[in-house]
């Protein structure tokens, strides 16, 4: 009873003694609690932090596969392949702005020749054409295997110099043979905007950086003046090898808490960090308190709640960005259950959340996407990353919608991480895009159809109209000849029109047998000597009118790429009018010149001083029997200058005249994309 007595003796040391009793295990208690609670706070914060690293480097996957995939697709288009082949850079720079157009995201959009020659830009960089890129990090890449290459973080050329990240694909032909390169650039300032999407609003912030450790996006405008160097900075240097962690680390004298992961196929990385003082100050605050309030048990209860509270903050903040972002995130289990959904996903479906958590994903999925769906589940569940997958979700109203699914497997946790984009409108103007191209596929092809069946008809026509009409002009001459004496004056001139209509009748079927024959005839191409052609020509001229004064100005050696016997046809045509239309005059001078003209093309042109005409009939020179002159003036059918547009045409080129009355008139044409 002594030690009873004693302890219960005073009132003092009975308080004492019941403090102590309580004090100790709640000082065991809070001493082992601090020590749990720092590490599950700190492995609360690297978990999140590592979460969103994988989603940083899961955003930027998509962004640079969507690129990837525009560029693709555009570089597979009949249209723009057959622009390439025929070096229609006029036609290239079309499709080039059209792609910026619709990819608002794209600061450049260039074609390079497969030696790395830029050949078209938008906007537009003239001062670089024909400048070769192939010492760039980009060609190295792209041409190394032909297949698409996204390049490290480089300074452009064009002030003010940005810096940016260019995405380069091959043009491929359906042969096989490599046409071109088709690349887009993105600035820095572009991927960080990608990134505050996402940015959670807590401490964390987001870094992408380049196969080499160079940033290539930041949250701080400042930052990204210049391309920064991090390969000093270990978290970045272990995401650059393709690594996937986290921890602490140290970089310009600041502790850090870092998580980074790796951007597959791409060889670039997403890290995540916040300063180290501060998850240490929180727990400090978290700790006095703990301690202050040991000593007081009835204070246990408020200390509980304060634990709980911080605990909740913390988690709030680490998660606050999944419900931020404008991406459908969610996270699902190895079963085929949504474990969380972000707001977005909700709201683009219609759906209640808990109505998604209730059903497999996979009765939302369309049944001709189901197979697919579950094949690309169980390659997750085999710890393979699913990217660039495409399938149909079932809306509240019945409407289906398209999801583009970027996808990564997280083992430890039997969870699938998940990001997807509604792709609905893109894929629907896909669709109209094939349906306008299959019609306008159509159309060509019935015009082309017609334009044979006219050009059939005409050579048959044609053909069939000589024997009644040596029939007309033999019978005729035989009656001038036989019977002379038996006509009267007005007889004998009536057979003499007979004759003379027979004879242009001659010359117009023969000339629409020529234009026939050049519509049918199969080009065969090969190099041309322009010059050489019209030397022979003129001396041709020369021979048939020797006592003409004409003076032909030649340029030598105008070498060009096309069938020898139309180009001739096309030539005799060109300078028999120019001969023609200076016969009136007592001296006359030709000219055959080429020049590079304003698309990057060779432009032909015959020129003479001779008759000319008047510009605003221009637009009738080159069709079929139209005449500007008096048919006793100038002798001819009016089929020379359409024989001629078919030959420029056939050979992809076109063709046009300046000239005005009594002045001259110039020819100008092109022959299309020539070979070097």
């Amino acid at each position: 009873m002594r030690p009873l007595a004693w302890f219960v003796g005073s009132p003092l040391r009975f308080f004492t003694t019941l403090c102590a009793l309580a004090a100790i295990p709640t000082l065991l208690i809070g001493h082992l609690a601090s020590e749990k609670l720092a590490r599950q706070v700190d492995q609360r914060v690297r978990s999140s932090g590592m979460q969103l690293a994988d989603l940083a480097s899961i955003l930027i996957q998509q962004h640079f596969e969507s690129t990837t995939n525009f560029l693709q697709g555009y570089a597979g288009r009949y249209n723009f392949r057959e622009a390439v082949k025929r070096r229609d850079f006029d036609s290239i720079h079309k499709h080039l702005v059209q792609a910026q157009e619709i990819n608002k995201d794209l600061a450049f959009v260039n074609l390079f020749d497969k030696d790395g020659t830029l050949r078209s830009s938008t906007p537009e960089l003239p001062q670089f054409y024909g400048k070769s890129f192939a010492g760039r990090e980009w060609y190295q890449g792209v041409s190394h295997g032909w297949k698409p290459y996204v390049s490290d973080v480089f300074q452009t050329l064009v002030e003010p110099h940005k810096l940016v990240v260019a995405v380069a694909v091959p043009i491929v032909s359906e042969e096989g043979e490599v046409l071109g390169i088709l690349t887009a650039a993105h600035t820095v300032e572009t991927i960080s905007r990608w990134m505050r999407r996402v940015q959670a609003e807590g401490q964390w912030t987001i870094t992408i950086a380049d196969r080499h450790a160079r940033r290539a996006a930041h949250p701080d405008q400042e930052v990204l003046a210049q391309a920064s160097d991090l390969s000093a900075y270990e978290a970045a240097a272990r995401g650059a090898r393709g690594e996937r962690g986290s921890g602490d680390f140290e970089f310009h004298g600041h502790r850090l808490v870092a998580a980074y992961a790796p951007i597959p196929r791409f060889g670039w990385s997403a890290v995540v960090d916040q300063p180290r003082r501060l998850l240490e100050d929180d727990l400090d605050a978290v700790m006095r308190q703990v301690w202050l309030l040991a000593a007081v048990t009835i204070a246990l209860a408020a200390l509980a709640s304060a634990f709980l509270a911080v605990l909740l903050r913390r988690m709030i903040e680490a998660d606050r960005f999944f419900h931020l972002s404008s991406e459908m995130l969610c996270v699902a289990d190895m079963k085929g259950l949504f474990v969380r959904l972000n707001d977005a996903m909700s709201r683009t479906l219609g759906y209640e959340t808990r109505e998604l958590l209730e059903k497999p994903f996979l009765s939302f999925v369309h049944p001709e996407d189901a197979a697919s769906t579950a094949a690309a589940t169980a390659q997750l569940a085999a710890g393979n990353p699913v990217n660039g997958f495409e399938n149909r979700y079932r809306c509240k109203d019945g409407s289906y919608r398209w999801f583009l699914w970027s996808a990564i497997p997280d083992r430890a946790r039997g969870e699938i991480i998940a990001v997807a984009r509604d792709i609905t409108e893109r894929r629907e103007a896909e669709e109209r895009l094939r349906d306008l191209n299959q019609a306008l596929e159509a159309q060509s092809a019935r015009l082309t159809a017609v334009n044979q069946e006219l050009e059939s008809f005409a050579y048959s026509v044609s053909h069939d109209l000589r024997a009644p009409l040596r029939g007309i002009a033999g019978f005729s001459l035989a009656l001038q000849e036989d019977c002379a004496g038996q006509l009267g004056e007005t007889a004998r001139g009536y057979l003499e029109r007979i004759r003379t209509a027979s004879k242009r009748m001659g010359s117009l079927i023969d000339d629409l047998l020529n234009l026939s024959r050049v519509t049918r005839r199969e080009m065969r191409r090969e190099r041309v000597n322009l010059s050489a052609l019209a030397q022979e020509i003129v001396k041709d001229l020369k021979a048939a009118e020797p006592a003409r004064v004409v003076e032909f100005v030649c340029q030598p050696d105008l070498w060009t790429w096309g069938d020898p016997q139309l180009l001739r046809i096309a030539l005799e045509n060109l300078l028999g009018n120019a001969w023609k239309f200076t016969a009136r005059h007592a001296t006359a001078r030709l000219e055959l010149s080429g020049q590079i003209g304003t698309e990057g093309v060779m432009e032909y042109t015959v020129k003479d001083d001779g008759a000319g005409f008047d510009m605003t009939y221009a637009g009738k020179l080159f069709g079929a029997f139209q005449r500007l002159h008096m048919e006793a003036d100038f002798p001819g059918t009016g089929i020379g200058l359409a024989t001629v547009h078919r030959v420029v045409h056939r050979h992809g080129g076109k063709i046009w005249a300046t000239g005005a009355v009594e002045q001259g008139a110039a020819f100008h044409f092109t022959l299309g994309q020539e070979q070097s």
